[in-house]
């Protein structure tokens, strides 16, 4: 999944299942990705992390309207901003589905632990 789009992947996610997630291209600006986190009702804390990514890479809690500014200067790729849910764990779940199936499989759980 390293170099896919998360936007993508999340598209297929049904809405309940994941957190709000709105997607930037790198060439907006700082007024347009407020006011746009601001009209969807996305309050800090929320969660800023690179459209392409791999393993958490560039995945930050953003807690106010400098810490975002700071991110946007050191992360110029698409952007995603998520709803900040504060569960006390995270679990990644593997599910893939072959084109000539009716039914997938779920080949892994595993609890997410931040690598900093």
């Amino acid at each position: 999944m390293m170099g896919k789009s998360k936007f993508g992947i999340l598209k297929n996610i049904l809405k309940e299942m994941k957190a709000f997630t709105l997607f930037f291209q790198k060439d907006n600006q700082l007024t347009e990705i407020v006011k746009k986190i601001e009209a969807n009702k996305i309050f800090y804390p929320l969660i800023a992390k690179p459209n392409l990514g791999q393993r958490g890479t560039g995945v930050e809690k953003i807690n106010n309207e400098q810490e975002l500014i700071q991110y946007l200067k050191n992360n110029k790729g698409d952007l995603l901003i998520l709803e900040y849910i504060n569960f006390s764990i995270e679990l990644g779940i593997f599910y893939y589905r072959f084109p000539d199936q009716d039914k997938g499989t779920i080949s892994s759980i595993v609890k997410k632990i931040s690598l900093k």
